[in-house]
């Protein structure tokens, strides 16, 4: 019979302690996503659901370096290019993305991150 582990330190770290439980149990590492309707009225083609995760710490910096400080549009893109985890019109050997290469509709793609960013600002606040 296996001797129970009572040191407070062995327990957290083998994943004992009651408080870890939630973490076991759920997904709460998991960034939260964002579900849009990405709408082209221009080029219908590339519109449908899009999923954009809430951006962590590496994401940020992706998003800083391809922005490289370009403005509100080029942060914009790039935290689309960089955070959407699918996408109707996808590329990149299956990494779900917007083909920004193929969306000639700019005002579109403003809308969907304006979305997104007002999203992202509620959860930050309220964590939903």
């Amino acid at each position: 019979m296996a001797e129970e582990i009572t040191d407070p330190i062995l327990r957290e770290a083998a994943g004992l302690d009651p408080r870890l439980a939630k973490v076991g149990d759920k997904d709460i590492l998991k960034a939260p996503r964002f579900e849009s309707e990405f709408d082209s009225p221009g080029f219908p083609a590339l519109s449908g659901k899009v999923t954009v995760r809430y951006a962590n710490v590496g994401d940020t910096l992706a998003i800083e370096a391809l922005s490289m400080g370009g403005g509100r549009f080029a942060e914009a893109i790039a935290t689309l290019q960089v955070c959407v985890d699918s996408a109707p019109a996808s590329k990149e050997g299956g990494i779900p993305s917007l083909d920004l290469s193929t969306i000639l509709d700019a005002e579109s793609l403003v809308d969907l991150y304006q979305a997104y960013s007002a999203w992202r600002s509620a959860f930050r606040r309220g964590g939903k």
